[in-house]
């Protein structure tokens, strides 16, 4: 009966910390939780929430999720990546209003988070107090509090700790629920859609796991469980993978030098803003932090807070358990995590460039942050439970570590290279002075209450909160978020802000903007559905980038092609240009009929319709293609120009077929939903070829009356199929290429992770039924009447007793 109260006290005390911690991390977010804040900013409304909306409306309609139309004459939304379409949670955002559906997204997240960051530090340490520290510590950290505007980031950061939390289980305990509990998280995450964060996750994994295994003698059976664990993990996840590493291939970014991997990496004096989060400016005002950002590159790439109580903690913790070997996993990943942080910087970086599997395939290397994140958090439950044992000694470390943390930030400003990138003034002083004295205040207030453990913990565990839950609140996305009120017209809207395309007759109408600036264009244009024919995105096809226009991949436009004259306009349906004068004057064609911001709004009517039918063809390289497009004497009425690496021999033999010049026939009817799938109705008068105005690239099959038929990227950009004359039904459908062995092998994945929990529930009940009956055989054997047992009399049951 004790052991039972016991049992039952400690639960509730678990349930009470978890509780308190929830609170903890909900607070400084409170205005997004009661609604006066929408929490929307940035890339959530340019480049995630559209599509997750976009993908998962398809998924209640019956439609694909795995295209896209809203930008670049359509997309592969799944190999894309970043639309979630297979991310469970993002089903909120087909079913209520795009706000209220964020707001419940992110606290879901941010409470799932918090959660984990609690349960591996109780598993670790075994203490409360440790675990409301690493909860605070990991959810409330700078790299989590700046990339909010990041959904992908977010849903990644909120399954690390499990990921790491199952790690722990596979390797110290033999069922093999863990190891599929391992697999299910590690296929979640790479569902979110960011392909970084899941490499970054691996080499974390890998990293602790090391530090766990590496001795003697090797646990080989614990070793095989990880490998297996993360291999069975990654095919869970392979119909997001496989899609995503095949478009990748095609992208403007299919590998990166090393320039290109390092940019937003951190430089050395922004790590400054790990213990100084506002030293370099950019706080949001809220509490009178109203120096802008003077570190150069974007606050958010570069820019980290560990919390300074969470980093005094931590360094306490790894010093008492030096002889931890995942105090040692962490003390590896973090500097790992602080020496490739600065990309090219050190060598370290630049070996790691060289040497770890796919680190050039993604820039932004401040990213290597979360490793010291995760560190930090971990071993802060650790430093959290060695001062509550010892409060009056590690307070007064505390308190001399302060002093030489206060020398060393008032000397920051003598330093020349920093001088300039400091900010000035009271604001710079209080920026230094606050974390000497947050760091301060939590030893002083220790050694006043150091008699009293609950007065010791409660202490503790209110400074770090308010270290860590005041940057939160102060952070840039209260100052950059969206109003409610705002955040609700914008989506309710039915147009975007600057009208509806101009309507043309034939078909679909769609526009473009010369360039793409974020603070004046895709948060109030992206977040309403309309056909666009640039775009937001780090994978854009390079093909299609480089006839476009040289596109980067977030929709600025170097080369004005387009609007300068010649088809491209007629072959994309371009009906609207948004232009500010960046790439001058339109050529004759457009006519300017008004205004929207810092933009003149021109209209232009195509020459081509949305589908139709022409007699003759050109066969050629896709550079032919791009010349005719801006040739002066071209007629794409006349002929289609038939890039010829798209097609088979036996294809393109079919295509040729086409040979008379002019319209050939009419398109009697039909249109392309939004899952990337349309059939047509269309009478040729003699072989044609059927031009639709979507934009090619791998993965588009079709049929002619149920035949399968090739079909030709035409007109450098677009889709070209090849019909006999007479009456058809022409078929279009999109199909990611990757996604058919992807779903494949996933849905195997997921049979053998079904299994592998079936068969643990199997084995423990066979487990017990062998404890029962030797508890039965052990009780009959202590019968004086009865002797001892033979085993060999009772058979199996009693070779099963003495198991």
């Amino acid at each position: 009966m004790l052991r039972w109260v016991d049992r039952w006290t400690r639960r509730q005390r678990a349930i009470g910390a978890l509780i308190a911690t929830l609170v903890g991390v909900t607070l400084p977010f409170a205005e997004i939780l009661i609604g006066t804040k929408s929490g929307l900013y940035f890339d959530i409304i340019t480049a995630h929430l559209p599509r997750y909306s976009a993908a998962w409306d398809n998924w209640r309609r019956g439609l694909s999720p795995n295209w896209w139309r809203s930008i670049f004459g359509g997309f592969n939304a799944l190999g894309a990546g970043q639309s979630g379409a297979y991310y469970i949670p993002n089903a909120l955002f087909a079913w209520v209003s795009r706000p209220l559906a964020y707001r419940m997204w992110f606290f879901l997240h941010l409470w799932l988070m918090a959660a984990g960051w609690f349960a591996w530090s109780w598993r670790r340490w075994g203490s409360l107090l440790g675990a409301f520290v690493s909860g605070i510590g990991g959810t409330l950290s700078g790299y989590v509090v700046y990339h909010v505007l990041f959904m992908p980031y977010t849903a990644s950061l909120t399954l690390l700790p499990w990921v790491l939390l199952a790690l722990d289980q596979v390797i110290e305990r033999r069922e093999r629920r863990y190891v599929a509990f391992l697999a299910l998280l590690l296929g979640g995450l790479s569902f979110t859609g960011h392909p970084q964060m899941l490499w970054l996750t691996l080499v974390a994994l890998g990293v602790l796991a090391a530090s766990q295994l590496l001795r003697r003698p090797f646990p080989l059976r614990a070793c095989s469980r990880v490998a297996g664990a993360v291999a069975l993990g990654l095919a869970v996840g392979a119909m997001q993978l496989i899609p995503l590493l095949r478009f990748s291939k095609s992208s403007t970014r299919p590998s990166l030098d090393k320039a290109g991997a390092f940019e937003y990496a951190a430089a050395p004096r922004h790590l400054l803003t790990l213990v100084f989060p506002n030293i370099l400016g950019g706080g949001n005002g809220g509490l009178g932090w109203n120096s802008p950002w003077l570190g150069g590159s974007l606050q958010h790439e570069v820019a980290n807070y560990l919390g300074i109580t969470m980093f005094a903690l931590a360094v306490v913790g790894a010093l008492h358990q030096r002889r931890n070997r995942i105090v040692l996993g962490c003390s590896v990943l973090a500097v790992l995590g602080l020496l490739t942080s600065v990309g090219g910087s050190t060598p370290v970086g630049t070996a790691a460039y060289h040497l770890l599997p796919f680190a050039d395939h993604f820039r932004a290397w401040a990213r290597n942050g979360v490793w010291v994140n995760i560190a930090v958090a971990l071993l802060a439950g650790a430093g959290a439970r060695q001062f509550k044992r010892t409060p009056r000694k590690t307070a007064a470390q505390l308190l001399a570590a302060s002093l030489v943390l206060a020398v060393f930030a008032l000397i920051l400003p003598a330093f020349h290279g920093l001088r300039n990138d400091l900010a000035q003034g009271g604001e710079g002083f209080a920026a230094r002075l606050v974390p000497v004295l947050l760091l301060a205040s939590m030893g002083a207030a220790v050694i006043l209450v150091g008699r009293w453990r609950k007065a010791t913990a409660l202490s503790i565990a209110m400074v770090c909160l308010l270290d860590l839950g005041v940057f939160a609140f102060a952070a840039p996305w209260r100052s950059n978020s969206l109003p409610t009120q705002t955040a609700d017209e914008l989506f309710q809207a039915t147009r975007p802000p600057f009208g509806a395309p101009m309507d043309a007759p034939d078909g679909i109408d769609r526009w473009v903007s010369d360039i793409a600036d974020a603070s004046t264009l895709w948060p109030r244009v992206l977040a309403i559905p309309s056909d666009s024919v640039n775009g937001y995105d780090p994978l854009i096809q390079a093909d299609y980038s480089n006839t476009f226009g040289y596109m980067a991949y977030n929709g600025y436009l170097p080369d004005p092609r387009l609007w300068s004259g010649g088809w491209m306009p007629d072959v994309l349906r371009t009906t609207t240009l948004l232009a500010s004068g960046y790439a001058g004057a339109p050529a004759p064609g457009w006519t300017a009929y008004g205004t929207f911001d810092i933009y003149t709004l021109y209209s232009y009517v195509p020459r081509l319709p949305e589908s139709y039918l022409v007699g003759g063809v050109r066969v050629g390289s896709l550079d032919d293609a791009r010349v005719a497009l801006g040739a002066p004497d071209t007629d794409l009425t006349q002929y289609a120009y038939v890039d010829r690496s798209t097609v088979s021999e036996a294809g393109l033999y079919e295509i040729a077929a086409a040979h008379e010049p002019g319209a050939s026939g009419s398109v009697l009817g039909g249109a392309m939903d939004d899952g990337g799938s349309g059939t047509w109705t269309v009478f040729a008068d003699r072989p044609s070829l059927f031009v639709t105005s979507y934009a090619w690239m791998e993965g588009w099959t079709a049929t002619v009356d149920g035949r399968p038929v090739p079909v030709a990227r035409t007109n450098a950009l677009v889709l070209g199929v090849p019909v006999p004359a007479g009456s058809h039904r022409v078929h279009l459908r999109f199909t990611p290429p990757g996604w058919t062995a992807g779903r494949n092998i996933s849905i195997l994945a997921l049979v053998v992770v079904v299994l592998l929990f079936l068969s643990d529930v199997r084995r423990e009940r066979w487990m017990l039924l062998v404890r029962r009956v030797g508890r039965h055989r052990h009780r009959a054997g202590s019968v004086p009447d009865h002797g001892t047992v033979d085993h060999a009399e009772h058979g199996e049951e009693g070779r099963l007793a003495d198991r």
